[in-house]
């Protein structure tokens, strides 16, 4: 079954899919619309995003960023969107700039 993003996660996604190319969904389904996980071709990692059931600020998502294959996690946080999308733009640099957290 699929399910509906939430707008706030439709936002997200439109975004980093504008810089980045296509999110390709990773690990099973959305969490009733509020969460998500994808790769990004380019990246060793993979990205989740919740909204924590809508009960975050909009424009705010708590993330985790996680190596792959999986074995780490690189980054946890709840950050805006523009932090979302410079950190995904450091995950595709080198290894060595990567943020951590």
């Amino acid at each position: 079954m699929t399910v509906m993003l939430s707008a706030e996660l439709r936002k997200l996604i439109e975004a980093v899919e504008s810089k980045f190319g296509r999110a390709s969904p990773y690990a099973g389904d959305d969490e009733e619309g509020h969460g998500t996980s994808f790769t990004l071709r380019g990246a060793a990692a993979t990205f989740s995003v919740h909204t924590r059931e809508s009960t975050l600020p909009p424009g705010w998502y708590d993330i985790q960023i996680e190596s792959y294959p999986p074995g780490e996690y690189l980054y946890t946080d709840v950050v805006s969107l523009e932090a979302f999308l410079e950190l995904v733009a450091k995950v595709h640099g080198p290894e060595d700039q990567w943020p951590t957290r």
